[in-house]
C-alpha cells in the first residue's frame, strides 16, 4: 500500500486550476452515463426512498448510507424529513453503492465523498448541500441550516470539530456547489488509494486531517511530513490521536481559511451526542452517533405523514433531558471538555472552550493561541 508524502499530492495553483477543470469534465461524462446505467436499478429496489417535494430548494439535505443503514436508520431520517420540511429544504437519502462512476472506490467511506460529487453535479440548481451520516437526527427544528452557512462567498466547505476528541468530522458537513468543491471532495477521495496498511488509519476521518492541511496552502513540507509519518504509523487509537494533534498543531489555532471554515467544538449544525443521559440545550440542532431507538429522546414517535401538516414541527423531547436555560447549557459543555480531555488528552490538550462558549471567536488567538500551542504541541 502506497504512503503519503507531501511531494506525491502537493501541487501547484495551475496544476490545481487544471485538474479542477478535468475532474468537472469527467464527473459530468459520469454523471450522464450513471443516469443510464443504473435508472433500473432505483427503479427495482425493495427499498422505497422517500423525499421532500421541494426538489428545486437551494438547500438539499442528505444522508448517505446503503439500504440496510438506511432501514436502520428510518427514525434519524423521518426527523430530517420532517426539518426539510418545514424550512423549506430538500431531503432524500442517497447508496453510494448505486453510482456508476464510484464503483472502482472499494472502501466505502470513501465511496460515500465520491457519490457527493455525482450528487452535487446531478442538481446544479443546488446551491449548499448538507452531507450526513445515517445515524445523524434533529433534536430542535427552529435553528436553520441557513445560520452555519459562510457569509463569505469565497468560503466553499463547512467542517467542524468532533466534541470529544477533536477530529475533523468527516462523515457531516455542508458544500457549497462549486467546481472547486468538486475539486476538493475528489483529492479527498484520491486517499483511498493511499490509506496506509496499519491498524488504526480510520479511513475517511483519518484522511481527512492531511487532506485539510494540504488544501489550507498554508503548511509547509516538512510539517506536512511530519504528520504523514504520524499517520503512516497509526498502529492503534493511541498513535492515531498523536497524528490528528500534529495536524491541528499545524493549523496553529486558525480554523478559517480561503476557501474552508473548521467551526470549533460545539458551535456548529451538529455534534456528537455526548454524555449519557445525553442532555439536549436550546442551541443544539442536530445529534450524531446515537445509533439506539430514538424513544430515548423524543416523547412520541416521528410520522412523515402528520408532520407535513405542521407549520412548526420540531420533534417532542423529553424534558428530563432538556436544560433549562444557556447557564446550565455552559455548565454541561464545561463538564463535557474536561471529560473529553481526561480520555483524549493528547487531541483536547487545553481548555479552549470553557472560557468562551458559545461565542467563541473563530480561530484561537492572543494568549490562548500560546497556552492552546504549548499543551497541544509539546
Amino acid at each position: 500500500m502506497a504512503k503519503i508524502s507531501d511531494s506525491s499530492i502537493r501541487l501547484t495553483k495551475l496544476q490545481k486550476l487544471i485538474l479542477c477543470s478535468m475532474i468537472l469534465l469527467f464527473f459530468l461524462f459520469s454523471s450522464y452515463h450513471y443516469l443510464y446505467v443504473v435508472t433500473s436499478t432505483f427503479q427495482s429496489n425493495s427499498l422505497r426512498i422517500e423525499h421532500t417535494s421541494t426538489i428545486n430548494a437551494k438547500i438539499h439535505i442528505i444522508t448517505v448510507s446503503d439500504d440496510e443503514a438506511q432501514r436502520r436508520y428510518q427514525q434519524h431520517s423521518n426527523t430530517l424529513f420532517c426539518y426539510a420540511h418545514r424550512h423549506g429544504y430538500h431531503f432524500t437519502s442517497i447508496n453510494p453503492h448505486h453510482y456508476y462512476a464510484c464503483s472502482v472506490i472499494e472502501n466505502y467511506y470513501f465511496k460515500k465523498h465520491c457519490a457527493v460529487i455525482q450528487y452535487l453535479i446531478q442538481n446544479p440548481n443546488v446551491q449548499w448541500l448538507v452531507v450526513l451520516d445515517g445515524d445523524t437526527f434533529v433534536v430542535n427544528a427552529t435553528k436553520t441550516i441557513d445560520a452555519f452557512l459562510p457569509i463569505d462567498p469565497d468560503i466553499h466547505v463547512v467542517h467542524y470539530e468532533r466534541f470529544m476528541d477533536n477530529e475533523i468530522m468527516a462523515g457531516n458537513y455542508i458544500i457549497r456547489n462549486h467546481p472547486w468543491s468538486l475539486f476538493y471532495l475528489n483529492e479527498w477521495v484520491e486517499y483511498f488509494k493511499k490509506i496506509p496498511s496499519v491498524g488504526h488509519h480510520n479511513h475517511d476521518n483519518g484522511a481527512i486531517h492531511l487532506h485539510f492541511l494540504n488544501m489550507t496552502n498554508m503548511v509547509d513540507r516538512q510539517t506536512f511530513d511530519k504528520c504523514a509519518i504520524l499517520y503512516n504509523q497509526s498502529h492503534d487509537e493511541g498513535l492515531y490521536m498523536k497524528y490528528v494533534a500534529c495536524t491541528k498543531c499545524a493549523l496553529r489555532g486558525k480554523r478559517k481559511f480561503t476557501h474552508m471554515i473548521l467551526h470549533r467544538r460545539g458551535q456548529s449544525f451538529c455534534r456528537d451526542n455526548g454524555l449519557s443521559p445525553y442532555k439536549i440545550h436550546q442551541l443544539d440542532l442536530m445529534f450524531h452517533g446515537f445509533k439506539q431507538d430514538l424513544t430515548h429522546f423524543f416523547q412520541q414517535s416521528i410520522d412523515r405523514s402528520t408532520c407535513v401538516n405542521e407549520t412548526n414541527w420540531t420533534p417532542i423531547l423529553r424534558s428530563s433531558l432538556v436544560l433549562p436555560d444557556i447557564e446550565s447549557a455552559k455548565l454541561l459543555m464545561r463538564d463535557f471538555e474536561k471529560h473529553a480531555m481526561d480520555k483524549f488528552h493528547t487531541t483536547v490538550a487545553y481548555l479552549e472552550i470553557t472560557n468562551c462558549w458559545p461565542n467563541c471567536d473563530t480561530d484561537i488567538t492572543g494568549e490562548a493561541l500560546t497556552d492552546y500551542m504549548n499543551a497541544l504541541c509539546n
